[in-house]
Formats: structure tokens, C-alpha cells, sequence
């Protein structure tokens, strides 16, 4: 410790002269870690929240964007009883009938199955996944049983309810719904869950709309949720494959979900995400992105190294004397060229402290200014700026430190 402490104070007295250059070094390198520390925050904070969305996603969960034959689903069914969902969509203009009075408004049709209701839609959002949720407020949601044999009930959001019957306690109403061959068919109300997240931001809209024109009708789309196969006999879509581009199936177990995997695979249905995949594309892209910022700041850093390396050799020419005293004292090249080489990644890990510093108490301070919920500083991160700091110190401190143990006694000596 004392002779690091020797060593900076030498290195101190002996750049006194030349602190303007070194100044103007050790501000470039400053700058260059707070941009690359700055942007290692963004990312790291990043990767971290979105890696705790798709730690939501569930671990035998299997999403399939793909049409499926039922002579697949077949074949999947005979590993054993998994859950599964369908979500077929149909949005058009339907006409309602609630005790002889219509309704010409838009909607949303939705076969699916109970499983839905504990999962949600999926959503893709920056190669994670979100699910659109909605929760129960009134009634119930259909059984199994209701999904194999395709009754004619439905669950509606809270705004449906409130459209149509002036409440959300529409339990056991009907509606009359118009289908796609021109016959009407009731359907009983037996649930009400809470409006989805984009049938909040409808509703926003349609606030919006009154305010400026009180013409909201063309905004108006109302959520009628019923049993998959309700809706494929509703619909008219009765085949040999699911009507949907979207499939919901969830496994047991790992060892059921690989077997329905291969199974899919086997058939050329490779179309699917499971939480794996999710994690690893996840992880792909985001060291993609890491590559990208880090290439752009290493060019900063190598411009910063760069001037240091003229601020070691203008040192050095005028440190040939104090040179040329220490090797007549005894100083062997390889100290003089350590003692260069120590010099360089002081400064740099000088440098490189501020910048980390200042960038860290700048991104804290704004978490705390605009209420963000966490800053993530990696402690790999750390040490990886730790060593590669040290690493170029070594790096660009060869040629100075070269040319400072070269240098001729005799010669340095009679310098004034």
C-alpha cells in the first residue's frame, strides 16, 4: 500500500508540468465512461424489467400462432388431459336484440375456452410476451362441459353490461345476436368480467370523442365472450381445423410440454413459443443490443486511449532526466517500464471512476426526480469495466512505457 501510494505521488509531481494535456485526457476518458456507463443503466435496467415479464410467463404454457388440424390435436390429446384454448375473433357490425329493441353497433366476438380466463390474450411486445387479462366482477365463468358441447351462453365485459342492460348486474339477461347466415339465436348472460385493457383505452376514446363532438357511435364496440364451439357453430366455420390463428395450450408438466412439442414439430408446426424460447430469443436480442451500444462507445474510449498515449510520451520527453537519475541510481528498465505502465491505468482507472460515479448519481437522481421504480447497475458489469479498464491500461501503456525504458543514460543525464 505505502509504495502504491509512493508511486502516485511521483506520478503526481512528475505530471505537474504537463497538467493542462492530462487534463484535457483524463476529461475525454471521463466522458466516455459516463456515456458508457449511462447506456450499461439503460440496458441493464431494461433487460431486468422485461426479464421479470417474461418470468411471468408460465412454464408449460404453449402458445401456438398457427391453424391446427383436429387429427394433430388428436394426436397431442392422447399424452393426456392438458388445457387448452382456442381464441377465435370475429370483429364486425352486429345487430342486438335485447327485448325487441335492436342495437346496430361494432363488436367483438370471442370463442375461446374457460383457460382463457386465467391466462388472457397474448401479446407480443418487444419479444415478450403480456397477457390482456380480465377478472371476473359478477356471475361465473362456463365449465368444461359448456366447451365441449357449445352452449349458447355468454360472458360480457362491464361496458357491454352497462351499453346494453344500464348494469353491471346483467346476470341471467339475454341477447339476441344476429349470425353471419342471417338467423338470430339467444344467448343467456351467465358472467360479467371487467373491461380489458384495450377496451379501456376504447373507452378513454370514446370520452374523448363526446367531449369534442358527442359522437361516439362509430367508437362503440362491445365484448361478447363465448364457448369456442358455441362460436364455430355461431359463425358457420364447422371443419376439419381449429378457425383460429391462435391457440392456448397448457401442459401438466416439462416432460408433457417437450412431448407436445415434438409432436408439433413432427408435423411442421413450428410456429409456437413456450417460455423457453421466450427467454432465449429474449437473451439473443438484448446481447445483440449490448453489442451494438459497445461498439459505438469503444471508438470513444480508443480516441480517449489514444490521447493519453501522447500525454505519457510528451511526459516522458520531459521526464528524461528524473529517467536518467533513477536507472543511474540503480532502476532497472523493467521498473522504469512498470512504473509507465502503473501510470496509465491509474490515470485511466482515475478517470474511468469519475465517469461511473457521475453517471450512477445522475441516473439516481433522475429515478428518484421522475419516480421510476429501479435503476440496475449490474455487478458483472462493474467488474467487466474494472478489468477492461485495467486491460487497456496495459494495452496502451506498452509503447510508453517502451520508449521510457530505452532511453539513454548518458544522454538524459546531460539534458538541462
Amino acid at each position: 500500500m505505502y509504495k502504491l501510494k509512493r508511486l502516485i505521488h511521483i506520478t503526481y509531481i512528475s505530471t505537474e508540468s504537463n497538467i493542462i494535456f492530462l487534463s484535457f485526457a483524463i476529461i475525454s476518458f471521463v466522458v466516455s465512461y459516463l456515456l458508457l456507463t449511462n447506456m450499461t443503466i439503460s440496458l441493464d435496467t431494461s433487460y431486468l424489467d422485461s426479464l421479470r415479464q417474461v418470468e411471468k410467463f408460465d412454464n408449460n404454457l404453449l402458445i401456438l400462432n398457427d391453424t391446427l388440424s383436429y387429427d394433430i390435436f388428436n394426436e397431442l390429446d392422447n399424452f393426456s388431459d392438458f388445457e387448452f384454448s382456442p381464441i377465435s375473433e370475429s370483429n364486425n357490425s352486429q345487430v342486438l336484440y335485447v327485448d325487441n329493441i335492436s342495437f346496430n353497433v361494432s363488436s367483438n366476438i370471442i370463442g375461446v375456452s374457460n383457460l382463457y380466463f386465467s391466462i388472457g390474450k397474448p401479446y407480443n411486445i418487444n419479444n415478450t410476451y403480456s397477457f390482456d387479462k380480465v377478472k371476473l366482477i359478477n356471475g361465473n365463468i362456463w365449465g368444461d362441459s359448456d366447451d365441449q358441447v357449445g352452449t349458447n351462453i355468454l360472458v360480457i365485459d362491464e361496458f357491454t353490461s352497462m351499453y346494453i342492460f344500464g348494469t353491471i348486474n346483467s346476470i341471467g339477461m339475454t341477447i339476441n345476436l344476429k349470425s353471419p347466415t342471417g338467423n338470430q339465436e339467444k344467448f343467456f348472460v351467465i358472467g360479467v368480467v371487467d373491461n380489458s385493457t384495450s377496451q379501456k383505452k376504447l373507452i378513454d376514446q370514446i370520452a374523448n370523442t363526446l367531449r369534442e363532438n358527442d359522437n361516439p357511435v362509430n367508437f362503440i364496440r362491445l365484448q361478447f365472450y363465448m364457448p369456442y364451439f358455441t362460436y364455430q357453430n355461431f359463425m358457420g366455420n364447422l371443419g376439419h381445423t381449429f378457425n383460429t390463428q391462435t391457440m392456448l395450450f397448457k401442459a401438466t408438466d416439462q416432460n408433457q410440454l417437450s412431448n407436445m412439442e415434438d409432436v408439433l414439430i413432427h408435423y411442421n408446426q413450428t410456429n409456437y413459443i413456450t417460455k423457453n424460447i421466450i427467454k432465449k430469443q429474449f437473451i439473443e436480442d438484448f446481447n445483440d443490443h449490448y453489442l451494438e451500444a459497445f461498439s459505438f462507445i469503444a471508438i470513444m474510449i480508443i480516441i480517449s486511449c489514444t490521447n493519453m498515449i501522447n500525454v505519457s510520451l510528451f511526459s516522458i520527453k520531459s521526464r528524461q532526466q528524473e529517467i536518467g537519475i533513477r536507472r543511474a541510481l540503480g532502476a532497472t528498465k523493467l521498473s522504469i517500464y512498470i512504473q509507465f505502465t502503473l501510470e496509465m491505468i491509474i490515470f485511466l482507472l482515475i478517470s474511468g471512476g469519475i465517469g461511473i460515479s457521475l453517471s450512477l448519481f445522475i441516473n439516481m437522481f433522475l429515478a428518484y426526480i421522475f419516480n421510476r421504480s429501479f435503476v440496475a447497475f449490474k455487478i458483472s458489469s462493474l467488474l467487466i469495466m474494472f478489468l477492461s479498464t485495467i486491460i487497456l491500461g496495459i494495452i496502451f501503456g506498452i509503447y510508453p512505457s517502451y520508449k521510457a525504458s530505452k532511453i539513454n543514460i548518458s544522454e538524459s543525464l546531460r539534458l538541462k
